[in-house]
């Protein structure tokens, strides 16, 4: 028996993931990861058994609203169309901040290729969010008008003292301190409509 074969290889699927999240428009992060992301297909192109996937993660929804960064469900989503076996790895660019990390991230992924992360910023930064709890759904001007939040400070202590600014209108209306990870109340007067 003579049998002749033509196998042509399949090509491995490289998916790049980059983080368009609200926070990584501070600093240079945004140019930091424009940059990352030139090097990366510059570099990839030389391997010619690779197929390069170019998705974006945490994007504004089309009304506006921010999306939450699922850089989990963003690698994941890249591969959906294309079985196990050809998954060659995914190369996250990121400021580190991502809403779906899970208990166990070696169960997260479909596949067993490597993930890699670079990092956008500074090296010491810290994220810092201020959550609004709440807040009237109406005021009358020259009453003050009560407000709760609370500053989640990504690598201080609970307890830590956080200086804040309200700005009113684009006018500083006061500072004053509250404790990272305590919700701290705000009473504001609105002067006119």
């Amino acid at each position: 028996v003579l049998q002749a074969e033509d196998r042509a290889p399949l090509k491995s699927t490289v998916a790049v993931i980059v983080d368009k999240s609200q926070s990584q428009s501070f600093g240079e992060r945004t140019k930091q990861a424009d940059a990352a992301l030139v090097g990366l297909k510059e570099r990839l192109a030389r391997f010619r058994d690779f197929d390069i996937r170019i998705v974006s993660a945490g994007e504004a929804n089309e009304d506006g609203a921010q999306a939450s960064t699922r850089i989990v469900e963003a690698v994941n989503n890249a591969f959906a169309d294309i079985p196990p076996s050809r998954v060659g790895g995914a190369i996250v660019i990121t400021d580190g901040q991502a809403h779906d990390v899970p208990a166990d991230p070696a169960k997260a992924f479909g596949f067993s290729a490597p993930v890699h992360v670079l990092l956008t910023g500074k090296e010491g930064e810290k994220d810092r969010v201020v959550r609004l709890i709440e807040s009237p759904k109406f005021g009358i001007t020259g009453k003050p008008l009560r407000f709760s939040y609370r500053i989640d400070d990504d690598g201080a202590a609970p307890g830590t003292p956080v200086k804040v600014t309200v700005l009113l209108n684009g006018e500083r209306v006061r500072e004053e301190t509250a404790v990272a990870g305590q919700v701290a109340e705000l009473d504001i007067e609105i002067e006119r409509a």
